[in-house]
C-alpha cells in the first residue's frame, strides 16, 4: 500500500533539507524550531480527525476494543509530546539563566571600568595641580627680584659711596657682591681703572640681564602653548568622562530591562508549566472517560443481546412443541410468536436507536473536549508568542549592550590618546621646568611614576575586555551548538510522529475494512431472515 505525502510530510522534509544543507545562525534555527513546533500541532490535529473517524465505526465489540486501544495510544503519544516541549522549554530557560548569569558578569565588569576610570581623572587632576605654570612664575619672579637688585647695586656704587641697607640686603640674597667689597669701596675713592671694571661688569650684568627675559619670554610663550595643550587635553578628557557617563546610564537602563525580561520570562515559564498541567488532566480525564462510556455501552449491548437470543430461543422452542399439537392450538400458539418476534425486533430497533443516541452523544462530549484542548492550544501558542517576544527583546538588549562595549572602546581609546598627550605635554613641561630649576627632578620623578602605574592599570583593563570579549565567543559558539542540537531533536520527533501517523492511518483502514465485512454480514443476515 503506497502513502502519499501529506502538507505536513512536505513541510518536515522542506525543514530537514535546509538543515542539512547549510549551517544556519541561532536565529534561523529559532524559526526552524517555531515551524517544527507548528508541525506537531498539525499532527496533533490529524491525530484528532483520525479519533473521529474511528469514533464514528465504532459500533461492535471488534472495533470498540480497538477504538480504546486507539485513545490510549493517543493519550500516551499526547503525554509524550508534551513531556518533549517540557525538555525544551527547560533546556530554553536554562540557556537563558546562563546569558543573564554572564550578562551580570559584564556589568561587574562595567562598574570595575567606572572606579578605573574615577581613579584616572582624580590622578589627571593630581596631575594638573603638578603643573610647572606656579613654578615658571616663581622663578620669574626670583630672576626678577635679582636682577633688579643687582642693577640698582651697579647703577648706584659710582656716584653714592654710602650703600643703603636694603642693597646689602638684596647683595646678600643674591651673593653676587660680597658686603666686605663694597664697604671697602665706599671708604676709599675709585680709580679709573675700578671705573672702567665697573662699567665692564655692569654692561655684563645688562647683557645676562637681556638674555635671561629672552629666555623667560621663550617660557611664557612655551607655557601659554602648553596651557592651550593642556586645556584641551582636559576638555577632551571632560568629553570622554561625560560619554562614560552617558554609557553607564544606558548601561543602567538596559540593565532594569533585562531585569524585566527575566520577570516576564519566569512568569512565562510558569504559565506554560501550568497550561501543560491543565493539558495533562484533561486529556487523562476525556481518556478515561471514553474508556469508560465505551466499556459501559459494550456490557449493556452485550446483555440485550444475550436477553434477545435466550428469548429467540425459548420462542423458537415453544414453536417447535407447537408443532406436535392440533392444527388449531397450533395456529393460535405460531400468531402468539409471531408477536413475540414482532415484539423483540422492535425492542432490538429500539436498543439500536439508543446505541445511536449513546454514540452521538459520546461524539458530541469529544467535540466538546476537543474544542477545549484546542482553547487550551490556542492559550499556548499565544504563551509561546510572549516567549518570542522576550527573545526579540534579548536581542535588542544584546545589541545594545553590544554598542555600549564598542563606544567604552572607542572612550578607551579616546583616553588613551588623551592620556598620551596629557603625559607629552607634561613631560615637556616638566623639561623646560628642570633647565630653569633642578627642584623640578622630583617632580619629574614622581609624573613618571604616576603614569607608569597608570599604563599598568590600562593594560590590566585591556586585558580583561579581551577576557570578556572571548567568553562572548564562547558562550555564541555554545548557543548555536545548542540550537543545532535542538533543532535535530525536534526533526526526529517529527519524524517519529510522521511514522506513528502513517501507522494510525492504516489502522483506520483496517478498521474502515472490518466495518463493511459486519455491515455485509448483517446484510447477508437480514435477507436470510426476510427469506
Amino acid at each position: 500500500m503506497t502513502s502519499r505525502l501529506t502538507p505536513t510530510d512536505l513541510l518536515l522534509n522542506t525543514l530537514r533539507e535546509e538543515l542539512t544543507r547549510e549551517r544556519v545562525s541561532p536565529l534561523r534555527n529559532k524559526m526552524l524550531i517555531q515551524k517544527l513546533k507548528t508541525n506537531i500541532q498539525i499532527l496533533k490535529a490529524e491525530f484528532e480527525q483520525l479519533k473521529g473517524r474511528e469514533a464514528l465505526s465504532t459500533g461492535t465489540k471488534t472495533i470498540s476494543d480497538t477504538n480504546a486501544e486507539y485513545q490510549n495510544n493517543l493519550v500516551q503519544n499526547l503525554e509524550a509530546q508534551i513531556e518533549t516541549l517540557k525538555e525544551v522549554l527547560v533546556k530554553s530557560f536554562m540557556v537563558f539563566t546562563t546569558y543573564f548569569k554572564e550578562l551580570a558578569t559584564e556589568s561587574d565588569l562595567r562598574m570595575k571600568f567606572e572606579e578605573e576610570l574615577n581613579r584616572v581623572q582624580e590622578q589627571l587632576r593630581s596631575f594638573k595641580g603638578l603643573s610647572g605654570e606656579k613654578h615658571i612664575q616663581e622663578l620669574k619672579e626670583c630672576y626678577d627680584r635679582k636682577l633688579g637688585k643687582a642693577l640698582e647695586d651697579h647703577r648706584y656704587t659710582p656716584i653714592i659711596h654710602k650703600i643703603s641697607p636694603e642693597s646689602n640686603r638684596g647683595s646678600q640674597k643674591s651673593q653676587m657682591f660680597p658686603t666686605s667689597d663694597i664697604d671697602s669701596e665706599a671708604e676709599r675713592a675709585l680709580t679709573p681703572a675700578e671705573m672702567k671694571d665697573l662699567k665692564e661688569e655692569l654692561a655684563g650684568a645688562h647683557l645676562s640681564y637681556e638674555t635671561v627675559c629672552s629666555h623667560v619670554l621663550d617660557l611664557q610663550a612655551k607655557l601659554t602653548d602648553m596651557e592651550g595643550k593642556y586645556e584641551a587635553s582636559c576638555q577632551m578628557v571632560n568629553e570622554a568622562f561625560q560619554k562614560v557617563a552617558e554609557t553607564l546610564e544606558l548601561a543602567k537602563q538596559t540593565a532594569d530591562e533585562r531585569d524585566a525580561a527575566i520577570i516576564e520570562q519566569v512568569d512565562t515559564a510558569r504559565e506554560l508549566e501550568q497550561l501543560r498541567a491543565l493539558v495533562e488532566k484533561l486529556a487523562d480525564e476525556a481518556g478515561k472517560r471514553a474508556r469508560e462510556e465505551v466499556d459501559k455501552e459494550r456490557t449493556q449491548l452485550q446483555m440485550e443481546l444475550d436477553r434477545v437470543k435466550s428469548g429467540l430461543e425459548h420462542d423458537f422452542q415453544i414453536t417447535r412443541d407447537l408443532d406436535n399439537q392440533i392444527s388449531g392450538q397450533l395456529d393460535l400458539r405460531f400468531e402468539h410468536t409471531l408477536q413475540r418476534a414482532h415484539q423483540a425486533e422492535g425492542e432490538r430497533d429500539e436498543l439500536k436507536l439508543k446505541l445511536e443516541t449513546c454514540q452521538l452523544a459520546h461524539e458530541r462530549a469529544i467535540s466538546c473536549k476537543q474544542q477545549e484542548i484546542e482553547h487550551l492550544l490556542e492559550e499556548q501558542r499565544a504563551l509561546k508568542d510572549r516567549l518570542d517576544n522576550a527573545e526579540t527583546l534579548r536581542s535588542s538588549v544584546e545589541e545594545r549592550l553590544r554598542q555600549q562595549l564598542n563606544a567604552m572602546r572607542t572612550i578607551e581609546q579616546q583616553s588613551m590618546e588623551t592620556k598620551r598627550r596629557s603625559e607629552t605635554s607634561q613631560r615637556s613641561a616638566l623639561q623646560q621646568v628642570l633647565l630653569a630649576h633642578q627642584a623640578a627632578e622630583l617632580r619629574d620623578a614622581e609624573s613618571k611614576r604616576r603614569i607608569e602605574v597608570l599604563e599598568k592599570t590600562s593594560q590590566q583593563s585591556l586585558q580583561g575586555w579581551r577576557e570578556v570579549l572571548g567568553k562572548q565567543q564562547l558562550l555564541v559558539e555554545r548557543w548555536k551548538s545548542e540550537a543545532h542540537t535542538l533543532a535535530g531533536q525536534l526533526e526526529q520527533q517529527g519524524i517519529a510522529l510522521h511514522a506513528e501517523v502513517e501507522r494510525y492511518k492504516a489502522k483506520a483502514l483496517q478498521a474502515e475494512k472490518r466495518l463493511e465485512q459486519l455491515e455485509h454480514k448483517k446484510a447477508g443476515l437480514a435477507r436470510k431472515r426476510n427469506c
